[in-house]
């Protein structure tokens, strides 16, 4: 068994003494590192990431 997912990338690193959360989005579909496959055991289970609206 395996996992198709789709990566992440940091655009922004948190700071915890200015109170802000890190920032992330999709790489861009052109990169070879966009997707990937992963192992079920090696998954987190769960996880909430915010949407950010300006």
């Amino acid at each position: 068994e395996f996992l198709f997912v789709r990566w992440y990338k940091t655009v922004q690193n948190h700071a915890w003494d200015a109170c802000t959360l890190g920032r992330v989005r999709f790489l861009p579909l052109a990169s070879p590192n966009t997707f990937g496959f992963v192992d079920p055991r090696d998954v987190l289970r769960a996880c909430h990431i915010i949407p950010t609206f300006s």
